[in-house]
């Protein structure tokens, strides 16, 4: 089973949490934060929790009221994460969309 991750983060602020091991995605965050309600792995440390896409907006959009695409561009880190993550469905969505 695979799961869709929500990331709601704040602008210029990089994801870091996502690997990729033998074409599969994990989302990965320390075993102290307690254990995820979906499928996963872990190795001593980390979940590993397999995804196979991100659903993605920021926090500035959900608190100003904006669209945070009003420029009618994604943003260059956006569409950084979406080029090295080719192997997810990458959802980059206004936060308007969300409420």
């Amino acid at each position: 089973m695979y799961s869709y991750l929500k990331i709601t983060k704040n602008a210029n602020v990089k994801l870091t949490n996502i690997t990729t091991q033998d074409g599969t995605s994990y989302y990965f965050y320390p075993m102290s934060l307690g254990a995820p309600a979906v499928p996963s792995t872990n190795n001593g440390a980390f979940y590993f929790i397999p995804i196979s896409g991100t659903v993605h907006t920021h926090n500035q959009c959900m608190t100003t009221g904006t669209s945070g695409v009003e420029a009618g561009a994604v943003s260059d880190d956006d569409a950084s994460f979406c080029l090295s993550h080719q192997n997810l469905v990458n959802y980059v969505l206004a936060a308007i969309l969300l409420e």
